[in-house]
């Protein structure tokens, strides 16, 4: 029985199509967890670093190596009455990929979208400004930062 080249084209193209469709399923369900750990491993390290809740809604990257925050918000400390120190609609961050392959933090520009910053004191006169947060600022950080410009 001869081979019917036209089939067997056929199937090897839907074979392919659906390769390839099955392929950036994969990929694609496999970033949603990666980007789902990001941002859940950023939130913690910022509510670390700054000793208030940070969370951190959603991020997306762009080319060229830019990268997008949103709705970030850093809530009150736990001895004020709930709701937020600041809240940013989005956060964009331009960065020089080659510098920051080599370690250095360098921002063509930082744009800050729509912040909502709420300062509250409680019965006993202190901000709903952590300590670890109000330490940040007079200290010395030995990184180095560039930044072109910030809005």
């Amino acid at each position: 029985m001869p081979l019917n080249w036209k089939r067997v084209r056929k199937v090897a193209f839907w074979v392919l199509i659906v390769s390839f469709i099955a392929f950036f399923l994969f990929a694609y369900l496999h970033y949603l967890d990666f980007k789902k750990v990001l941002l859940t491993e950023a939130s913690d390290r910022a509510t670390s670093i700054l000793g208030q809740e940070v969370h951190i809604a959603n991020a997306s990257i762009s080319l060229p190596a830019a990268i997008n925050l949103y709705d970030i918000t850093i809530r009150n400390p736990e001895s004020f009455s709930p709701g937020q120190l600041l809240r940013i609609r989005r956060l964009r961050l331009d960065m020089r990929l080659g510098r920051f392959l080599k370690g250095d933090f360098s921002f063509k520009n930082i744009i800050v979208y729509s912040p909502e910053l709420t300062l509250r004191k409680n019965d006993r006169g202190r901000w709903n400004i952590s300590d670890a947060l109000t330490r940040l600022s007079p200290q010395k950080s030995t990184t180095r930062y560039e930044v072109d410009e910030f809005r």
